[in-house]
């Protein structure tokens, strides 16, 4: 008989380690017993799915892997090169300024130099056949929101003369007109269309109208000339630039000189004038 040691009672025990391992076998058992009872068929189907589980597991950890060394592979470049990239958008940046400045001062200079020309093409307001200096288009809407900025309007008006420019006079309207002056642009208003019947202030020393039938008003000028052609054309062409036109050239028995007879057609300004 042995005797068993007093201190037996003490020792470490393995019952939970023998205790799971009967729960392996266990299920290991229930396991075979079900596959036994399963198809060929659901037995590869089953292998099948856990196969494809098992890859995509895999796959992703890989992907993990591979990302967590590139970042440590690429992470002592990282920061010179968003240095680099910010260099460049700045550089970019300062390149798009400078142009976007060179454009607005060559616009800015483009407005001054076409307020400047209209000047010399229409000085004081005296109404010009801006037909005669060679104009056969002009867009008076798109100028007058540039006359704007320089407290000016440019302004027009239909004659009976066959001088007509086409002119842009609304968002959407063009119409033929013929006599056109500046003006300064009253206080508070912006660029506005142009009006259909402008009244210029008319020049000095014109006669009475006679009314027509069409609806015309013509205004006649009496002119003495010299007979020196460089002279006459000097005398004459003032005239020619507010609208009026040769009609004769007579002399005059008495004295013996020449004079030229001109004439100026306009439209009423009013009803009243219309029907007079």
């Amino acid at each position: 008989m042995v005797a068993s040691h007093p201190r037996a009672s003490h020792w470490p025990s393995d019952a939970p380690a023998e205790e799971d391992t009967r729960d392996e076998e266990a299920e290991a058992a229930l396991a075979q017993a079900v596959l036994q009872q399963l198809s060929p068929d659901q037995v590869v189907a089953i292998h099948h799915v856990v196969r494809q589980q098992l890859l995509a597991d895999l796959h992703e950890e890989a992907v993990q892997v591979a990302r967590e060394a590139l970042e440590q592979a690429s992470a002592p470049h990282r920061e010179p090169f968003r240095q680099e990239l910010g260099a460049e958008d700045d550089a970019r940046l300062s390149t798009v300024t400078r142009e976007r400045d060179e454009a607005r001062n060559d616009r800015a200079l483009a407005q001054q130099l076409l307020v400047s020309l209209l000047r010399q093409l229409l000085p004081g307001r005296e109404p010009v056949y801006l037909f005669s200096l060679g104009v056969r288009e002009l867009d008076a809407y798109r100028l007058n929101q540039v006359l704007a900025g320089y407290a000016l309007r440019l302004r027009s008006r239909r004659t009976a003369s066959e001088r007509q420019v086409k002119a842009r006079v609304g968002e959407r309207a063009w119409e033929r007109r013929s006599l056109f002056w500046l003006e300064p642009l009253p206080v508070g208003e912006g660029a506005v269309p142009e009006l259909t019947r402008a009244t210029p202030e008319e020049p000095s020393g014109q006669g009475k109208g006679e009314s027509m039938t069409t609806g015309w008003m013509w205004d006649y000028q009496v002119v003495e000339l010299s007979g020196v052609p460089e002279e006459d054309e000097a005398t004459l062409n003032p005239y020619g630039l507010i609208g009026y036109e040769l009609v004769a050239v007579t002399p005059v028995a008495a004295t013996g000189r020449l004079v030229a007879y001109l004439k100026r057609g306009t439209l009423p300004e009013s009803e009243a004038e219309e029907r007079a």
